[in-house]
């Protein structure tokens, strides 16, 4: 029998003020995985286009760096017909979601 590999947390400090809006962000990020995946798998590219660049647009506006990142490098796939890669990071998303841990802290 294999044990699950243990999924190393990703901590991500916040500023106390958008503690009542990040949760539902971080929901609908998860959200966007299913459509990402529905989307691809139906070759709707202007649609996870779309998506992908919302998550870049709007990632780091609520600390969120790498979604963003995420959200660019899909937009760049997308841009030079790299469409390959677009499984693998809708996937790093999805593992990134699961285990992003939030720390609030107090404004600065």
């Amino acid at each position: 029998m294999h044990a699950l590999p243990i999924m190393k947390k990703i901590v991500v400090r916040i500023d106390a003020e958008l503690q009542d809006i990040v949760p539902l962000f971080l929901e609908n990020r998860r959200a966007d995985v299913v459509k990402l995946t529905s989307a691809l798998n139906a070759g709707a590219l202007a649609e996870v286009h779309f998506i992908a660049h919302n998550l870049a647009g709007t990632g780091a506006g609520y600390g969120f760096d790498e979604i963003s990142q995420i959200g660019y490098a899909m937009c760049d796939a997308i841009r030079t017909g790299q469409l390959d890669s677009l499984p693998s990071l809708i996937s790093r998303l999805a593992e990134y979601l699961d285990a992003v841990e939030v720390i609030y802290e107090p404004p600065k």
